[in-house]
């Protein structure tokens, strides 16, 4: 990896204000507030909002993979042009097909931080077909569950998946889909997302330590649970064939 210079014969490059990164293939670069990183996006104590360690960006064949670094905050990539993909807390997603795209850190101030990449050796590709829309889902890995699970998993995302509605179904119609008892459903989806936080070190899927009982009532792990599975493609178009 080359710092501060033109793109030359670089696999891609990524521009933040006047910098420049060149990287070869299998270099890569850090984003952040720390100091520590490659590409410093504010200083440490301009923008708190922003993760010390927010992200990495790895260049790999056919582009680069952009991982969410942080604990709590997610990040976005923008194909240019294409949707924005939401980047969960500890997972990664590959620029593939995009040969430009963006990625976006939101902090604390009214614009957001933005690096934008050129994957050069994508270059002259073919443009991204109507199946190609979506990058490549490399962070969390499709784990593996009973096909049981899996059905009430597909249920709970249905609602997102076919775009019915934007909140995921609620567990007395994952029950009535899956044509069990609404104790299965629950039982079962509640070993999964504690299964994923300790596993998968996916926050968001468990009461924090420490937090109060009459919180408990009041947080909604299906939803987080359903925004896991849609990101990370552990509940696809695919799996709904498996509810009829």
């Amino acid at each position: 990896m080359s710092r501060d210079h033109g793109p030359g014969g670089s696999h891609a490059t990524v521009r933040f204000g006047a910098q420049v990164w060149d990287l070869e293939l299998g270099s890569s670069v850090t984003f952040g507030r720390s100091d520590d990183c490659d590409i410093v996006l504010t200083r440490r104590d301009e923008d708190l909002l922003v993760s010390r360690q927010a992200g990495q960006l790895t260049a790999v064949p056919g582009g680069l993979l952009v991982t969410n670094e942080s604990v709590r905050n997610p990040i976005y990539l923008r194909g240019i042009p294409g949707a924005e993909h939401k980047i969960e807390p500890r997972m990664t997603l590959g620029t593939m097909p995009f040969t430009r795209c963006r990625v976006v850190v939101i902090g604390g101030r009214a614009e957001p931080y933005i690096l934008d990449v050129t994957c050069l050796a994508a270059e002259g590709s073919a443009k991204p077909g109507p199946e190609d829309k979506d990058p490549t889902t490399l962070g969390y890995k499709r784990i593996e569950m009973p096909p049981a699970q899996r059905r009430y998993l597909a249920a709970l995302c249905e609602p997102m998946l076919t775009g019915v509605g934007a909140a995921p179904a609620s567990y007395r119609e994952i029950a009535a889909r899956c044509d069990v008892a609404l104790g299965t459903v629950r039982k079962s989806l509640d070993a999964l997302r504690l299964r994923v936080s300790g596993e998968c070190r996916i926050p968001g899927l468990i009461h924090p330590e420490g937090s109060s009982r009459k919180a408990h009532g009041t947080v909604n792990f299906r939803v987080r649970l359903a925004d896991w599975a849609v990101s990370s493609g552990n509940a696809t178009h695919g799996d709904l064939e498996d509810l009829d």
